[in-house]
């Protein structure tokens, strides 16, 4: 997609690349809420195997704008930092330790299971003798796209908890 993909996810979130004068991205700033016109959007990411494998560094940048989006102060509604907290408190919810779940809270960015390309839920769906509501196809996806991706200390490592998290305010 040449970055369109990325680039909308930037905007959704009100940041912008700054690049370097060969094009290269160095840093992200905020973009003015008067500039934005509207709310920070939340975002998450579901990469299926090709960004994680072919542009890891987006996913980083992409958790960069996360935590700058959700620290913009002295603006209207933000829903990446309502977002944030809302994870947080669900990840104490869930045992984790108040600095973990405060560091952990703005992931966003998620794949599949050891390395996977899929989601695993085809086979549910296409053979509806599988499963018996929504609910069964939901927790197999969470199972197996419950990776989280973005920076090497946590590449890969799979947390439903941080990916229930993530989707809590989800709308669409």
């Amino acid at each position: 997609s040449q970055g369109a993909t990325i680039a909308e996810v930037l905007y959704l979130l009100g940041v912008e690349p700054l690049r370097d004068p060969f094009g290269r991205i160095q840093s992200l700033r905020l973009i003015p809420e008067k500039d934005l016109g509207r709310p920070r959007i939340d975002v998450v990411v579901q990469s299926a195997g090709q960004l994680r494998d072919l542009a890891a560094s987006r996913l980083s940048l992409i958790e960069e704008a996360v935590v700058l989006a959700a620290g913009a102060r002295g603006e209207g509604a933000n829903f990446v930092r309502q977002g944030v907290q809302d994870a947080e408190q669900y990840l104490l919810k869930q045992g984790l330790a108040p600095l973990s779940a405060k560091n952990l809270a703005s992931r966003r960015s998620f794949g599949g299971v050891n390395n996977s390309y899929g989601t695993g839920i085809m086979g549910l769906v296409e053979g509806g003798d599988q499963w018996e509501n929504q609910g069964n196809i939901a927790s197999r996806y969470l199972k197996n796209m419950g990776a989280v991706y973005g920076d090497a200390e946590s590449w890969g490592q799979f947390n439903q908890s941080l990916l229930e998290a993530a989707l809590l305010n989800t709308e669409v």
